[in-house]
């Protein structure tokens, strides 16, 4: 990321990058432009750990480092504990040692990302899914987001206990 420099900028790109694992809804809306979108207290975390994060560092969550215990090539610093909406005080932590990696794939689960798009990855995830639900289906769980989607759009909801990660190119 820090070879690419932004037209007109000679300034390398810097992001935050937060991480958080836990459970999530999502769905497509719209009726004109469908857009595929996910919701849920874990998301609002996973946003909170991005920007809370450090420009240039990568930030997560307690539940996120609980869930990399074991994994080499990891250490982590104590961040600063940050308020997230529905989930109190939560301790983020700073990745400070470089995770090597296969060519910068994500894995979730059995699935590897490669932040695309393409390549069959969300099908991937759906067959890992623990539950769907139709698009009428009120929320479960305490999770926030719509309370119904009108059923003319015919998608389901998949609910999964995968990791949770927001990345914002703008750093925002």
């Amino acid at each position: 990321i820090k070879k690419i420099k932004p037209p007109g900028t000679g300034e390398p790109l810097v992001m935050r990058i937060g991480l958080h694992t836990g459970d999530i809804v999502g769905g497509v809306i719209g009726s004109k432009t469908l857009r595929y979108d996910i919701w849920g207290t874990d998301v609002l975390v996973a946003n909170k750990m991005e920007s809370e994060g450090i420009p240039g560092g990568l930030v997560v969550s307690h539940d996120t480092r609980l869930a990399l215990i074991g994994v080499e090539n990891l250490e982590f610093r104590p961040h600063k504990d940050v308020v997230a909406k529905g989930r109190g005080t939560i301790k983020t932590f700073q990745v400070i040692k470089k995770v090597k990696t296969d060519g910068g794939m994500i894995r979730i689960g059995d699935v590897e990302l490669d932040g695309d798009g393409h390549g069959g990855e969300l099908d991937a995830l759906r067959q890992q899914a623990t539950e769907v639900v139709p698009v009428d289906a009120p929320p479960s769980d305490g999770l926030e987001g719509p309370s119904a989607l009108p059923s003319k759009h015919g998608s389901p909801v998949v609910k999964s206990p995968q990791p949770v990660a927001r990345r914002d190119a703008a750093g925002t």
